[in-house]
């Protein structure tokens, strides 16, 4: 935040008072004796002293308590750092996201990969490729959040749940199948919470949904 660095000879003895800035004057001086009061608010016209008291309230309290120090910026610059530091978060977010998102699309090609070619099936891959996708749409999907990358995602889950319905994966017992179905469910269900267009297809890559004028079409 840029700091304004002028103003060291503004000081409550050099401040001309008068009847008109007496109140602010002495809020003012109060206020800097004791900063941990209750905040301080200066209003008033062009020329009456609101800048020079200001300066005033910072070097009261930073000769009182040099390990204390005041920061004077403007409301634009204060605006624009706050912006600044906001887009950046949201870059870094996004960021993380993609990275995220890349990932668990690897992750579900091979799973279905598995499926389709009868590869034995590691169910520790599988429980932690749920924590995965329950973690990313968790974390970043929020109500009509989800984009096409997304979808592609939500389609690989029901690739994988029709083909775990058609027959019991290499390598899994009974119980495991059922669980890795329940959970699957659990996944799609949960998701389609998060998105209106996606949840009327049900989230099956072999319904598109366009939205038209309010309406929906499938094809």
């Amino acid at each position: 935040m840029p700091v304004i660095k002028t103003g060291n000879g503004y000081t409550f003895d050099s401040f001309v008072v008068t009847d008109a800035n007496r109140t602010a004057f002495e809020k003012a001086k109060q206020f800097a004796e004791n900063a941990d009061s209750k905040p301080l608010a200066i209003f008033g016209g062009t020329a009456t002293g609101k800048t020079h008291q200001l300066y005033a309230v910072k070097n009261a309290i930073e000769q009182n308590s040099p390990d204390l120090k005041v920061i004077l910026t403007t409301t634009a610059d204060m605006v624009s750092d706050l912006t600044n530091i906001i887009s950046s978060a949201q870059f870094e977010f996004n960021a993380e996201r993609i990275n995220q998102r890349k990932d668990l699309l690897h992750k579900s090609q091979q799973l279905c990969w598995k499926l389709m070619h009868d590869a034995d099936f590691d169910i520790d891959a599988f429980k932690s490729y749920y924590k995965d996708v329950w973690t990313y749409f968790g974390k970043y999907i929020g109500l009509f959040d989800m984009d096409r990358e997304d979808l592609r995602i939500v389609c690989y889950l029901n690739r994988i749940d029709t083909m775990l319905h058609c027959k019991t994966p290499i390598g899994l017992k009974s119980c495991e199948w059922n669980t890795c179905i329940l959970f699957t469910h659990a996944l799609i269900y949960t998701i389609s919470s998060h998105d209106y267009t996606a949840y009327r297809g049900g989230f099956y890559d072999r319904i598109r949904i366009l939205k038209r004028s309010n309406r929906i079409y499938y094809r």
